[in-house]
């Protein structure tokens, strides 16, 4: 993983375990050499780790993880199946949709003045294969961070 990929809120897996990134830090000279000169995270789950970047793995997108973010299973037309999460506000609806079979997710934004929502004011594809590639692309997208 390239540190310009991650960001703090960013979940890593290190040493079997899922972990959020509290910090990011640049390499500096240090006395312990696994440390020195070296990319370091901080990282938070139930307690504070210090890791280089060499130490940590993306986590894969899986059915189960998408559910615990409040999507749900769609087996879909044409056996097309699909996890959905539909979000609705003042000014739109929003239906956000990852396809498993190529790790693509489809945002479909619907501006609510529209009275036909066959007709999309916006659509965009994206691949997301690792959930910290997700939680960057929804924070662009959206600014808002994807609730873990």
């Amino acid at each position: 993983m390239e540190v310009s990929e991650l960001r703090v809120g960013n979940l890593v897996e290190h040493n079997g375990f899922s972990w959020k990134i509290y910090s990011i830090k640049g390499p500096s000279p240090l006395p312990n050499p696994r440390y020195s000169d070296k990319i370091l995270l901080d990282l938070w789950n139930n307690g504070l780790v210090t890791v280089s970047i060499d130490e940590i793995s993306p986590i894969e997108i899986t059915g189960e993880l998408l559910e615990s973010l409040g999507f749900h299973f769609d087996k879909g037309k044409k056996g097309n199946s699909y996890y959905l999460i539909h979000q609705e506000s003042t000014e739109f609806n929003r239906w956000v949709e990852w396809f498993n079979i190529d790790k693509t997710i489809k945002i479909l934004n619907v501006d609510k003045s529209i009275l036909d929502f066959n007709l999309c004011t916006e659509e965009m594809h994206h691949r997301c294969k690792y959930v910290h590639e997700l939680q960057n692309f929804w924070y662009d997208l959206f600014n808002e961070e994807l609730k873990l």
